[in-house]
């Protein structure tokens, strides 16, 4: 269970990355569209950009997350409460901000029911 977690996670964090415009793939059926062997035909046209641009990157770069890693740090100066903040501590150590972002528990479990009520509605609970 804790490996869905993660990658249910991982892919959510990505959405929030990504550009609302890619040029991945494109939906229209020309001969330059990207063939993606996803597991699900109806996937939405942001899980399919998400899929290109893993692809993508497979190999060439790395992508990486950290936990909070925007409200802890050493090297973060804002004071008070820093939800929201735009330091990071991984940006002051390597100069970009974490792929992946971790979240809080609250959140898994709002993932959570969502593929609870998926599985009941596919009768596959």
């Amino acid at each position: 269970m804790d490996i869905l977690r993660k990658c249910v996670l991982v892919l959510l964090a990505l959405l929030l990355l990504l550009p609302t415009t890619s040029t991945a793939f494109s939906e229209s059926a020309s001969t330059n569209e990207r063939v993606l062997n996803l597991s699900d035909p109806n996937a939405t046209r942001y899980t399919k950009e998400l899929f290109a641009f893993l692809q993508d990157v497979s190999g060439e770069q790395v992508l990486f997350g950290q936990q909070h890693a925007t409200d802890e740090g050493l090297t973060l100066t804002g004071e008070g409460n820093r939800i929201g903040s735009t330091e990071s501590e991984v940006k002051n150590a390597v100069g970009d901000y974490p792929a992946v972002l971790g979240g809080i528990r609250t959140a898994w479990m709002v993932v959570k029911s969502q593929v609870q009520m998926w599985k009941v509605k596919s009768n596959e609970f």
